[in-house]
């Protein structure tokens, strides 16, 4: 439904576009501030989890483009 809503809408010829006047008329479920706590308090957990994975990947990163120079150049080897 809102799909429909949203192209009904719709406006341009080349690149559709959504106004801010065209998007306030349709009708949309507003949570609760009960339910967005909630929810909130669910997600910063996973975006912790994700913060704490990213640093270990540029970590990781780091590592492995100081190690490769050195196994290609002999100054290293796998074991």
């Amino acid at each position: 439904n809102f799909h429909k809503q949203k192209d009904s809408r719709a406006t341009g010829a080349t690149q559709v576009s959504l106004t801010d006047e065209g998007f306030c008329g349709i009708k949309t479920l507003l949570p609760t501030s009960d339910l967005m706590e909630k929810y909130s308090n669910i997600v910063k957990e996973f975006i912790s989890e994700i913060i704490v994975l990213q640093n270990q990947i540029e970590k990781l990163s780091t590592t492995r483009d100081l190690l490769i120079p050195q196994l290609v150049m002999g100054k290293r080897e796998i074991k």
